[in-house]
């Protein structure tokens, strides 16, 4: 279709409906689709300059690179790293959301209150696939494009998420 040849490769347009089309309701549920709120995953990617991922000790010495990593090392070491934000995990720390200490802090009883196995239900979040997509280099310098899928995300979590995984790969984190 016309739509179709004007679209990136992996965007494909399969079946589309007017307002007028269908019955009334049809044409309501039409009007009160929401992109943001109706979609069942998002990706976000980050591309990080591959020299922040250099361990501490190895980063600098006189301004030069003291050993330099391999593309195929550093995509293995990071590989590791990022396979544990996989799954279903709290993410309280990875939010401004969060109030520490504070159980009222998202809505009483949703906390599961002093239920250890319920306290941070309201932070679960599914992280579908984290991984490095692509090691390149631009005006003679690397770059690591890591991307993360999940089903929702909350505020700010994706940056915290990459500010960690540099926080370790760099050894600035345990």
């Amino acid at each position: 279709s016309l739509v179709n040849e004007r679209l990136p490769d992996d965007i494909r347009l399969l079946r589309f409906m007017t307002a007028s089309e269908g019955d009334k309701g049809a044409a309501r549920g039409f009007q009160n689709f929401d992109a943001r709120k109706c979609c069942d995953a998002r990706r976000y990617r980050y591309i990080v300059p591959a020299r922040v991922l250099l361990k501490a000790s190895r980063e600098r010495e006189g301004g030069a690179a003291v050993e330099e990593e391999s593309t195929m090392d550093l995509r293995k070491r990071l590989k590791k790293i990022l396979l544990r934000w996989g799954g279903t995990h709290s993410f309280h720390n990875f939010t401004s959301a969060a109030v520490p200490g504070n159980s009222d802090a998202v809505g009483g009883d949703d906390t599961g209150g002093n239920d250890p196995n319920r306290r941070n239900d309201h932070y679960k979040r599914h992280i579908m696939r984290c991984h490095v997509e692509d090691v390149t280099r631009h005006n003679g310098r690397d770059y690591v494009v890591i991307s993360i899928k999940g089903s929702s995300f909350m505020r700010h979590q994706i940056r915290k998420m990459v500010g960690a995984t540099i926080g370790v790969a760099n050894g600035t984190l345990p």
